[in-house]
């Protein structure tokens, strides 16, 4: 009777495991899938950047990334945030720079921005707005996502080193519902790594 007791156990344990397996396998393809699909469809914006630091030491070499996109003026905000607290969206319109090489912020909302030809929306992660007192609006200073981009390896101090005499941009692809997923690193205006090639 033991015999059957455990070997019941251990089919119920191995179909758990199984089941675990495909979930997980479901969620993985799910965002390798809505990934691809930002790369493949989405517009592209290239945005100035800023190196912040050169090493992860768990997941391998990555650029850490700060976006001239990541501080969002107060006065380019056509609203508030919502009363209720918590965290919450901001919906970042981006037009092309009067030189037209790269985008920057042409205004912002926590509400919809309606599309408009020429521009982009791109929305942040969600974030708690500070709180403002009167007569002083704050910026905003948001994070999009889109932060690193991961390195072959050995690399990672090669770039560092040229961020500091050259300038660095990053090419981002941008779905119709404001997500963003990182495509290319540029340095001095020259694309050196594009996601998913070698």
């Amino acid at each position: 009777m033991t015999g059957v007791v455990n070997r019941g156990n251990l089919f119920a344990a191995l179909c758990g495991a199984i089941l675990i397996s495909a979930v997980m396998t479901a969620i993985l393809g799910g965002q390798i899938g809505r990934r691809a699909a930002i790369l493949s469809q989405g517009s592209q914006v290239l945005l100035s950047i800023r190196p912040v630091d050169p090493r992860d030491l768990l997941r391998g070499e990555y650029v850490a990334l700060s976006p001239d996109i990541d501080r969002v003026p107060a006065d380019l905000v056509k609203d508030k945030p919502s009363d209720a607290g918590g965290q919450q969206v901001l919906r970042v319109r981006l037009k092309p720079t009067a030189e037209g090489e790269t985008w920057q912020i042409a205004e912002a909302a926590f509400d919809r921005l309606e599309p408009q030809d020429g521009t982009v929306v791109i929305e942040s992660l969600p974030f708690d707005p500070p709180r403002e007192t009167a007569g002083s609006a704050r910026d905003y200073h948001v994070r999009y996502g889109i932060e690193r981009f991961y390195l072959p390896e050995g690399e990672g101090p090669r770039v560092e080193a040229a961020a500091r005499a050259k300038p660095l941009m990053l090419g981002v692809r941008v779905d119709d519902a404001g997500r963003a997923q990182v495509e290319s690193l540029f340095i001095d205006g020259e694309p050196v790594y594009t996601v998913g090639s070698e």
